[in-house]
């Protein structure tokens, strides 16, 4: 189990975060760069990085992210909630996270508001605090895609046994006719 600082019934497997990619969205290069180092040491997950909305737009049209980590401003005239809010378009159980140097009340209040997992501010006490944040959002990932599946998989279920309930009475009824 990864340490996470989360109770280990909570804690994704390893196993479970080799499979999800990431994106980090920073125009900061540095700080981009650190983060990356961060989430991805030992094999944790595949990470990319993106430095401009444009770029990052990219990324998200050519590949499924489980987690994107993105600054909200990044001197741009769209912002990290645009990203975001393409991402969700595109996967709508992504997890997404909010950085900003620029955190007000109401934009944290927006950002939750419009489905942001949650939201961080910089200067970052620890980058080890990021880290925890993601392991949290991609163990929430990790257990909404098994719950999708059970759903998926039960629905399928249900379905079959009304196919066979189905094809069960259509053979008494061929039965029925047989004996008459």
């Amino acid at each position: 189990m990864l340490r996470t600082g989360l109770p280990a019934e909570n804690n994704c497997l390893m196993e479970d975060l080799k499979k999800f990619e990431i994106l980090i969205v920073e125009d900061e290069k540095e700080l981009c760069a650190a983060l990356k180092q961060v989430l991805s040491k030992n094999h944790r997950c595949c990470v990319d990085t993106a430095f401009s909305v444009d770029q990052a737009f990219a990324a998200i049209d050519q590949k499924e992210y489980a987690l994107i980590l993105c600054d909200y401003k990044l001197g741009e005239e769209r912002d990290g909630l645009d990203i975001l809010f393409h991402a969700k378009a595109k996967n709508p159980h992504i997890i997404t996270i909010l950085m900003t140097g620029y955190g007000t009340a109401t934009l944290a209040t927006r950002a939750v508001a419009e489905g942001v997992y949650d939201y961080i501010t910089k200067p970052f006490k620890s980058i080890m605090d990021v880290r925890n944040v993601v392991d949290r959002g991609l163990n929430y990932y990790s257990l909404l895609i098994r719950y999708n599946k059970k759903v998926k998989d039960a629905t399928i279920q249900k379905e079959l046994l009304k196919e066979t309930l189905l094809k069960v009475k259509r053979t008494e009824e061929i039965l029925d006719s047989l004996t008459e």
